[in-house]
């Protein structure tokens, strides 16, 4: 009886030893055992083999900034319009009409003391909301109005507008729509508001200062008068053209002009022998703190969200802008850690779909969180980037759920 026990003593103590060395080939080296059920956890670490960035056919109408400068391959303009009829009181004789700015925001940060702009006036519809660079495409033989400074000494920015133009515009004459702002040198952008809500600082928005005369009635005469509120912004929007070089180790990520970024990681690899749940996956990337390119704010780092992409038609064709399908947009933000430029995102959602789902896996877009704010542009190092420690990867924690 004695000797059954210990052969059972010693059947049981080779398969335990056995059964430990089945999970440490199925499970990795790396494995840490889970809390409190008897499973495990696996870091995994997956570098992405795509990259690219792309500009999305998306209009700046609708955002609170009205860009203008040249540099870096990127070029803004903007255009105003006013209704001056319909902001009008009647029996009113104009005199003067003058425009007025506010400046918000200046890059580069320091050494910028003005642009030098030309003024055009516009004479081709255009609307806001769907403004493109097609749409004011021969802006080159708009009328010149006027070629000047514009200082950044001063945050409100005035310029009279000229008789024969608001006169046009009193009248209803569609043959003139507006006026459009363009830089003449590089090296600098001004970001001025635009009309939409941004506070309640009533003197944010692009208005139209009116002086003239009114009727009285009473003493059947005209009499000097100033309109009692200023008139907004009609239309107000702006267009960037980007003509930056592209470089196969390096994207681009741009807010104030939507500048999209995509990346792919194949995760087959990954298929290990047992069931297996996504615990927790995050996307690293790594900025280029030492590039000519990027253009940030003191104070300010854009935020990015993730989008998951529906397909992978962008990695055989990532020039064409219409591959990139956009599938949902997720809300994450994520964070910096400022000593080595690394930015981390939770994607743990879309991981985990492509998990149960390998055909979901289309990829991921990296989109600034406000598109049409101020114009900004951050360079990260791509699925080329030279040093590998610095390209674009997932880190995955599985859980194992079953033997």
């Amino acid at each position: 009886m004695a000797t059954r026990t210990a052969l059972l003593a010693c059947l049981s103590l080779f398969l335990l030893f056995s059964g430990c060395a089945q999970r440490e080939t199925d499970i990795g080296s790396g494995a840490i055992t889970g809390q409190p059920s008897d499973s495990f956890v696996v870091d995994t670490t997956v570098v992405a083999t795509a990259s690219a960035d792309f500009q999305p056919r998306v209009t700046n109408g609708y955002g609170p900034s009205l860009e203008i400068g040249d540099a870096l391959g990127l070029y803004a303009f903007f255009a105003v319009q006013f209704n001056l009829p319909a902001g009008l009181p009647d029996s009113v004789q104009l005199d003067t009409v003058r425009l007025r700015l506010r400046l918000n925001h200046v890059w580069p940060t320091s050494g910028v003391s003005g642009l030098r702009v030309r003024i055009r006036e516009i004479t081709v519809p255009w609307q806001e909301d769907s403004i493109l660079v097609e749409m004011l495409a021969g802006r080159e033989s708009f009328p010149l109005l006027d070629s000047l400074r514009i200082g950044t000494a001063d945050s409100l920015f005035y310029w009279n507008v000229p008789p024969l133009i608001w006169q046009r515009w009193l009248a209803g004459d569609s043959s003139s729509t507006g006026l459009l702002f363009e830089p003449i040198e590089s090296g600098a952008f001004l970001e001025f508001y635009s009309s939409e809500p941004r506070g309640t600082d009533a003197t944010l928005p692009p208005v139209v200062q009116i002086r003239g005369r009114r009727w009285n009635l009473v003493d059947s005469v005209w009499q000097d008068t100033t309109l009692s509120s200023d008139l907004s912004a009609y239309e107000d929007a702006y267009v960037v053209l980007d003509t930056a070089p592209r470089r196969p180790e390096r994207f681009f990520v741009t807010q104030g002009m939507p500048g999209r970024a995509a990346l792919y990681f194949p995760l087959d690899s990954l298929s290990l022998q047992f069931r297996r749940e996504v615990n927790r996956a995050e996307l690293h990337l790594y900025a280029d703190a030492d590039t000519s390119d990027a253009v940030t704010y003191a104070g300010q780092n854009i935020l990015f969200t993730h989008g998951f992409l529906n397909d992978t038609a962008w990695i055989a064709h990532p020039a064409e802008r219409d591959s990139f399908h956009m599938g949902y947009e997720s809300g994450t933000v994520g964070t910096w850690d400022a000593t080595n430029t690394e930015y981390t995102l939770d994607v743990s959602g879309a991981v985990a779909d492509w998990v149960a789902n390998p055909a979901h896996n289309g990829g991921l877009q990296i989109i600034a969180s406000d598109e049409t704010s101020f114009l900004a542009r951050q360079v990260f190092y791509s699925h080329a980037a030279n040093d590998t420690t610095k390209r674009p990867k997932l880190i995955i924690w599985y859980t194992e759920t079953s033997y």
